[in-house]
Order: structure tokens, then C-alpha cells, then sequence
């Protein structure tokens, strides 16, 4: 791992049968030298991060001409800085942050799903909450408060119903 505080052998992690494959599509197959792709991760090295180890580890992203390079921070970093300030060219991080980062108006684009996850809003089933745009004028509670993440992600889904609320 490049900027790894980390001892940690690619040949201890075991073999994926899945690959990240968009940064595979993404690969210049007519390439003479390989495209070098700074990623950072969003946090530690962990099993999160097994098909891109695997991708390393069996040569797949250099069969496709990519040079990819892991990089962890050493401790929390703001992605979409590093990635402004050319240290890095993509990041893995949390919907929520993505969200967050938007609502603030930062110039971040999420393009694929790394991970599946458990998230949701949580609703008493007497609320009458059926579709998303039923949840204007209703208080919400959400991950990160105080923050703007929880209520940017409540604002989409509403506007991807159709409804237009004011959710804060």
C-alpha cells in the first residue's frame, strides 16, 4: 500500500470473486504506459476493501492497463479536498459525507456503490408514512446531528417522489 502506516502482505488476503469493475471500464485498453489512479479509502485497510486488494494482488488493474494506488489517510481526511488538491484522482467515503458535501454546494460527483448498507429512515408505522414526500413537515432524526447530511439525503429522496418540502 502506497502511504500505509500499515505491515500488511497482499498475499495474506484471500481471493474475491468480484472485482470493482468501474475502475476496470474505465481502463484505457490502448495504453502504452498504465494510467495511474490515486485512491484513497475512506479509512483504515479492512475487509471493505478486499476486491480492491484482490484487483492488485492478482494483476487485474494492471491487465487493464491502471496503475492503482491505495491510499489511507493517517487520520481522517476531507476527500473531496485531497482530491481538488491532485493528492488524489477518486476516494471512497460515506454516503453520508457525499451528501453532506454537496448540500454545501462542494463540487463532488458519487458514481458508484462501493458497499451495500443497512441505511434507512426509521418511521413509527402508525406515522402514515408511506412514500418519501409523506415525510414533509415531519421532524427527523438523522446520523451526524447536528450536520446537514441527515436532512440533504431526507431532501432527494422527497424530490426524487415528487414532493417539495423544506426539510431542516
Amino acid at each position: 500500500l502506497v502511504g500505509s502506516t500499515q505491515t500488511l502482505s497482499l498475499e495474506e488476503m484471500p481471493t474475491a470473486a468480484f472485482l470493482p469493475s468501474l475502475l476496470l471500464l474505465l481502463a484505457d485498453r490502448s495504453y502504452a504506459t498504465p494510467t495511474t489512479i490515486k485512491l484513497g479509502l475512506e479509512w483504515f485497510l479492512n475487509p471493505d476493501h478486499l476486491p480492491l486488494v484482490v484487483a492488485l494482488r492478482e494483476g487485474y488493474f494492471a491487465e487493464a492497463g491502471l496503475d492503482v494506488q491505495l491510499l489511507e489517510p493517517a487520520d481522517h481526511w476531507e476527500a473531496e479536498e485531497e482530491i481538488l488538491a491532485g493528492r488524489l484522482d477518486v476516494a471512497v467515503t460515506e454516503t453520508l459525507h457525499l451528501a453532506q458535501d454537496a448540500a454545501r454546494g462542494k463540487p463532488v460527483i458519487g458514481f458508484s456503490r462501493f458497499l451495500h448498507t443497512d441505511g434507512g429512515v426509521l418511521f413509527l408505522g402508525s406515522s402514515n408514512i408511506s412514500r418519501p414526500s409523506d415525510m414533509c413537515g415531519r421532524t427527523i432524526s438523522y446520523p451526524g446531528s447536528p450536520g446537514i447530511g441527515g436532512p440533504a439525503i431526507v431532501q432527494t429522496m422527497v424530490e426524487a417522489d415528487g414532493g417539495s418540502c423544506d426539510i431542516a
